[in-house]
């Protein structure tokens, strides 16, 4: 019979070598697969394998060195926001306006709202205008996010502010509404339409927030696991900030802090001109919602709302210090 202490020093010699193996066999796994040597649905696969192995908070670090170093990534000048619709947009643009002078950027903008989605030749042209852009330029559009890099331009810093799926998707409704001129409910929309397919006929789907961050990768259109976390992808890797609507203040000083150049002196104009901006955007005549409704939609939501959730946690992770520094008020819920 052993020794106790040589069989646990067998024991972890066994497991670091075990732990060795794994790890070469992952190293030599990545380096086969580099990006340019697998197709997008391969990519898409070890992406969403990826992050099922791997805790959330990995990448939302409380750290000063990841808040300053997230637009230092292949960064040109030109700022993208590629708004999400009803999620509090008129109010960061009107902001951006009322700096642009000061700072000295462009603002630059599509006059169409549609298409979210672009096929392969409008990406294309899509890609050619963006390059002919002002290096100084901040544009923004509703459209899902556009991998750039695949059309040899450079890729710029990316911003986005989010609403909870479900307050975005009655508010989408009685937005709607009052263009038409009509009364109906949601809750009525919802007991007529049961598939609730058009009470929001702006909501291409049930996963509208997803699409925004996963992008025109066919995988995106789907409701499968792996369009979720591409999204996730995008926002770790092209984000430079990702704020919330029922906290614009902390958004705006979170951009001031990573994105100076754009955003220096926007919680002092949105403090001053807020009020009025809420006034001049908010959606007229809107409802609620019963209680039966807001459960039938949360489950059809489920997937927007998971990624909101982490999208929320991962913004006052990131930037708790700084928020409290300015006395902003944490929430994590």
């Amino acid at each position: 019979m052993s020794e106790p202490g040589v069989s646990q020093s067998v024991a972890r010699a066994g497991i670091l070598l075990g732990c060795a193996i794994v790890g070469t066999l992952v190293w030599i796994f990545l380096a086969s697969h580099t990006v340019e040597n697998i197709d997008t649905e391969s990519k898409t696969e070890i992406i969403y394998d990826l992050y099922e192995h791997q805790e959330d908070a990995a990448f939302i670090r409380n750290d000063d060195v990841l808040v300053d170093s997230i637009v230092q990534k292949r960064y040109s000048g030109r700022l993208f926001y590629n708004r999400v619709p009803k999620c509090g947009s008129r109010t960061v643009v009107e902001t951006l306006f009322r700096l642009r002078d000061s700072l000295g950027f462009n603002m630059a903008w599509a006059e169409e709202t549609y298409p979210y989605h672009l096929n392969s030749t409008q990406q294309e042209i899509f890609a050619e205008y963006f390059n002919n852009l002002n290096p100084s330029t901040v544009y923004n559009r509703h459209l899902h996010f556009i991998d750039l890099k695949k059309f040899n331009v450079t890729q710029p810093a990316y911003i986005n502010v989010v609403r909870h799926p479900l307050d975005r998707t009655i508010s989408q409704h009685y937005f709607t509404n009052n263009i038409e001129n009509q009364t109906e409910s949601f809750d009525d929309c919802m007991a007529r339409d049961v598939t609730q397919g058009r009470c929001a006929p702006h909501l291409e789907d049930t996963h509208m927030l997803t699409q925004f961050f996963c992008g025109h990768d066919p995988i995106c259109r789907t409701e499968d696991p792996a369009a979720l976390s591409l999204a996730k992808s995008n926002i770790v890797e092209h984000y430079a900030v990702v704020g919330l609507t029922e906290d614009l203040p902390a958004f705006f000083t979170a951009a001031e802090h990573v994105l100076p150049a754009y955003f220096k002196g926007a919680p002092q104009i949105f403090k001053k001109f807020g009020e009025v901006y809420r006034k001049d955007t908010s959606t007229r005549k809107k409802g609620e919602a019963s209680a039966h409704t807001r459960n039938i939609l949360t489950e059809r939501l489920s997937q927007d709302i998971q990624l909101y959730n982490w999208i929320k946690q991962r913004f006052y992770t990131t930037f708790s210090g700084l928020l409290e520094q300015v006395k902003i008020p944490v929430e994590i819920i």
